[in-house]
């Protein structure tokens, strides 16, 4: 399948396409404050995109409501343990910014209910070990993300593309099960702005059940305290409960539901984001 490509502009980063139907501002420079909203306003004329998103520090923030956008979620010291960030929105169609009443509930349910990490002992993992993979299990890692996911909004169905991304900035984690890789995620680590995304989390169909999103969620807080790393977050699927239970359980703060957001699965979902500072 294609998926929607990421490129640079100036000395900021976008991605565009039609998978997720949008264009996302990943990260932006100071020098193009001025030209980026335009270049966003071109991609979404050119290919009739719905949505734009942008993720932003605070001090830009106010620049992108005068031009139409809204806040869809944000994180306190997400920008070097000081600056706030946001994740700014503006749809080209109304429906782009409804999410369901199942979307709603799941995020009502965790909030308004008890943390339950007490629940969940180390001993209930005594037959699993997790350990950080390197490049010779990337053909392994491809294929779980295979077997799990139909579509994805980044390119991990391939071996170079998790190779490329092991050598630069993203730590890979694997739960194994005699000998078996059985569950995966990553750290996506930006250390300039001192941050990690908790992302790509799959679980084989056989274990699912046993808790491993949160043995390996434990795992990379653990690797990312070792880096020095300040601010964890992550975007969740809006309507697994259980990722976003996961994240609860471990202290994680509600920031916000990015609307319809991300084509995962079979269909463009919405995303909650949630962040823990564990410095």
């Amino acid at each position: 399948m294609k998926f929607d490509i990421i490129i640079e502009f100036g000395k900021s980063v976008i991605q565009h396409g039609p998978n997720n139907d949008r264009v996302y501002l990943m990260k932006l420079s100071h020098q193009d404050i001025d030209t980026v909203i335009v270049e966003i306003d071109k991609l979404v004329n050119l290919n009739k995109y719905s949505k734009a998103i942008a993720k932003i520090p605070n001090w830009a923030k106010s620049h992108f409501e005068s031009h139409g956008y809204s806040d869809e979620a944000s994180v306190p010291c997400f920008f070097n343990n000081s600056e706030a960030g946001f994740f700014m929105a503006k749809y080209y169609d109304s429906k782009r910014g409804v999410i369901s009443e199942t979307e709603n509930d799941v995020i009502k349910s965790i909030i308004t209910g008890s943390n339950s990490s007490s629940s969940c002992s180390q001993n209930q993992w005594g037959e699993f070990k997790v350990r950080i993979l390197n490049e010779s299990d990337t053909t392994e890692l491809s294929n779980l993300y295979r077997k799990v996911f139909k579509v994805y909004p980044f390119p991990i169905f391939e071996s170079d593309f998790l190779s490329e991304t092991m050598k630069n900035h993203v730590v890979y984690f694997g739960v194994y099960f005699e000998n078996r890789l059985v569950a995966v995620s990553s750290s996506e680590m930006d250390i300039t702005a001192n941050n990690a995304e908790m992302t790509d989390f799959a679980t084989l169909n056989d274990f699912r059940g046993k808790n491993l999103s949160l043995l390996l969620l434990k795992e990379m807080i653990k690797i990312m305290r070792g880096h020095k790393i300040s601010m964890l977050y992550t975007i969740a699927r809006a309507t697994s409960f259980g990722m976003n239970k996961t994240f609860s359980r471990e202290d994680f703060q509600f920031g916000g539901t990015l609307k319809n957001n991300t084509y995962i699965g079979e269909s463009i979902e919405s995303m909650n984001v949630w962040y823990k500072n564990i410095l």
